[in-house]
C-alpha cells in the first residue's frame, strides 16, 4: 500500500477517540524507554570515567604512564577484573 492509499485510512483511524489513546500510550512508552536508555548510557559513561580515574591515579601512584600501549592495557585489564568481581547480576 503506497503512502497516498494509506491516508485515507489513517485519516478514519485518528477520528476514533480509541486508536488517538492508543498512539498517545505509544508515546508516552516511547518517551519512558528513550529516558531510560539515556539514564542507563549516562550511568555507563559515569562508570567508564571513574574507570580511567582509578586507571590513572594506579598509574601515577605505580609511577607508571599511561601514555604507553602496553601499560595501559595492564592497567585496564587489572581494572576491569577488580571491577567485574563486583558486578552484581539482575534478574
Amino acid at each position: 500500500m503506497t503512502v497516498q492509499q494509506a491516508l485515507p485510512h489513517i485519516a478514519k483511524l485518528t477520528q476514533r477517540a480509541e486508536f488517538r489513546e492508543k498512539v498517545k500510550k505509544l508515546q508516552e512508552t516511547q518517551n519512558e524507554l528513550e529516558q531510560s536508555l539515556y539514564a542507563t548510557q549516562q550511568d555507563v559513561m559515569r562508570k567508564h570515567e571513574q574507570r580511567v580515574t582509578y586507571a590513572k591515579n594506579k598509574a601515577n601512584i605505580v609511577g607508571v604512564p599511561l601514555g604507553d600501549e602496553e601499560n595501559r592495557v595492564s592497567i585496564f585489564i587489572t581494572v576491569s577484573v577488580s571491577s567485574w568481581s563486583r558486578i552484581k547480576f539482575r534478574n
